[in-house]
C-alpha cells in the first residue's frame, strides 16, 4: 500500500474514534452538571422551606405573644372594673350614711321611737300603739290634720324614702352584700319594721283611695320583703 494511502487511512481511523472518545467524556460532564443543576435545586428548596419554617414559627410565636398580652389586658381590664365597681359602692354607701347620719333623720328616728315607747301623742283613748297608729293616719289623711299627726307624717316619709332608696340600689345590684348586711344592721331598719311600716299601711288604708296594683303597695311589699331578710326569715 501506497504510503499516502496509510496516512489517509490512519487519519479517517482516528477520527472514526475521536467520537467515542469524546462521547464518555461529554456524558461526564453532562452528568456532573446535572449533579450540581439537582445540589443547587435541593439546596435552594431546603433553603425557602427553611425560611418558610422560620417564618411560620416566628408568626406563630407572635401571635401567642399577643394573645398572652390580650388576655392579660382583659384580665387587668376585669381588674379595673370591679375596683372601680367597688370603688362606686363604697362612695355610694359613704353617701347613704351621711344620709342616715343628717339631723334630720336622727330627730326623725328619735321621736318615732318615742312615740312607740310612751304613746305620747296619743290619737285615741286609751290606746295601744297599734290603735293609736291606726288613729293617727286616720288624722293625718284627713283634710284638717293636727300638727302632732302632721310632725310624724313627715318623720315616717323621711325614713320611707331612705330604706325605699336603699331597698331599689339592692335590687339594682348597685349596693353588693356586705353593704346592705352592714344597713340592715342600722337601728333604723328595726325601725322601719316595727314602727314605719304599720304606720304606711295604716296611712294607705285611711286614705280610702289606694288600688292593689298602685305604687304604694309594691314599696310595702319590698319593705316586707326587706324586713323578712334583716331579721332573717
Amino acid at each position: 500500500m501506497r504510503p499516502r494511502a496509510q496516512r489517509k487511512r490512519a487519519t479517517y481511523a482516528a477520527c472514526d474514534l475521536l467520537p467515542a472518545t469524546i462521547q464518555p467524556m461529554a456524558s461526564c460532564v453532562n452528568l456532573a452538571l446535572l449533579g450540581a443543576l439537582m445540589i443547587a435545586q435541593f439546596t435552594l428548596a431546603d433553603g425557602i422551606q427553611v425560611v418558610i419554617a422560620a417564618i411560620t414559627g416566628a408568626a406563630a410565636v407572635a401571635a401567642w405573644l399577643a394573645a398572652s398580652a390580650a388576655s392579660a389586658a382583659t384580665q387587668d381590664s376585669k381588674v379595673a372594673a370591679n375596683d372601680s365597681k367597688k370603688a362606686a359602692q363604697a362612695e355610694l354607701f359613704s353617701t347613704l350614711m351621711a344620709q342616715y347620719g343628717s339631723p334630720e333623720m336622727g330627730e326623725a328616728l328619735r321621736v318615732l321611737t318615742a312615740w312607740q315607747k310612751s304613746g305620747q301623742p296619743a290619737f285615741g283613748s286609751p290606746p295601744s300603739f297599734a290603735e293609736n297608729v291606726v288613729a293617727w293616719a286616720k288624722i293625718a289623711a284627713s283634710a284638717s290634720p293636727s300638727s302632732a299627726a302632721l310632725q310624724l307624717h313627715q318623720h315616717r316619709r323621711r325614713i320611707t324614702y331612705f330604706f325605699s332608696v336603699v331597698d331599689r340600689l339592692l335590687r339594682e345590684g348597685q349596693l353588693e352584700e356586705g353593704f346592705a348586711s352592714d344597713i340592715q344592721d342600722l337601728s333604723g331598719t328595726n325601725l322601719l319594721c316595727t314602727i314605719v311600716l304599720p304606720m304606711e299601711k295604716a296611712f294607705r288604708d285611711a286614705r280610702g283611695d289606694a288600688k292593689p296594683d298602685d305604687g304604694g303597695a309594691r314599696l310595702l311589699e319590698r319593705f316586707e320583703n326587706y324586713c323578712a331578710k334583716a331579721r332573717g326569715s
